[in-house]
């Protein structure tokens, strides 16, 4: 059995090229995970692109599952000006699903680093679960959010001025979508990155104290001059 990814809550063991097994360490729990998959199995039975993974066998009393394996790669590893184009294209079916979320009230971790995607143009949610937060368009939040902190990440490898244009075509694009205010969704990712700031500031993590210390004292600051940046609309939405 090899390790392949410590995530913040749980860590994920790669056993063959068929089935991968999640085992949670604190915070969340499998039954709260499967519950996500059944609302996810809802909004994504009739959705032309969006799937969830198998689930093979769970766990409660030992906190671990078993789910299928997807041969494929995550968003936020093929993140650079080749391959982002793929949202562009993708666009109209990623704001229909976050659209569906919103009216049913649930609350997925949407964040790219969640999403993989198998055979281009198919994305698998592959890890759903979180922290409820009191704002209505929690997944367009939460991916556009996750746009923003891939592109940190990459900053030398993106291009800024197309960058803008794919998040500001699926941020913009979602607000036209739904008929809102820029301030109703402004006022919402205010919110959310004030959780974010308070989860990197205070919680633990599968990580190094390296680590730790990087998020508090760079991404941190980063966070809080973005979270200004939505505040005062700087932007122009």
């Amino acid at each position: 059995m090899v390790k392949i990814i410590n995530r913040r809550n749980s860590i994920v063991y790669l056993v063959n090229k068929n089935y991968v097994i999640k085992k949670y360490n604190y915070k969340f729990s499998i039954h709260e995970e499967i519950q996500q998959y059944n609302k996810l199995t809802e909004l994504v039975s009739n959705h032309s692109i969006f799937n969830i993974p198998r689930i093979y066998y769970s766990n409660e009393k030992y906190n671990f599952f078993r789910f299928e394996y997807i041969d494929g790669s995550r968003l936020d590893k093929i993140f650079n000006n080749s391959k982002i184009i793929i949202l562009e294209k993708l666009k109209e079916e990623f704001l229909r699903f976050f659209a569906r979320s919103a009216d049913k009230g649930y609350q997925f971790d949407l964040d790219p680093s969640n999403l993989i995607m198998k055979n281009i143009g198919y994305i698998y949610i592959i890890d759903p679960i979180c922290e409820k937060i009191d704002i209505e368009h929690h997944s367009i939040i939460v991916f556009t959010f996750g746009l923003i902190k891939l592109y940190l990440k990459n900053i030398y490898k993106i291009n800024p001025v197309k960058f803008f244009r794919i998040w500001n075509s699926y941020y913009d694009g979602y607000i036209q979508y739904r008929n809102l205010k820029a301030s109703e969704l402004n006022n919402e990712m205010e919110i959310y990155i004030d959780k974010v700031i308070y989860w990197n500031t205070f919680e633990n993590f599968n990580s190094s104290i390296f680590n730790g210390i990087i998020r508090k004292l760079i991404y941190v600051p980063i966070y809080i001059i973005i979270k200004y940046i939505f505040k005062y609309n700087l932007l122009g939405l």
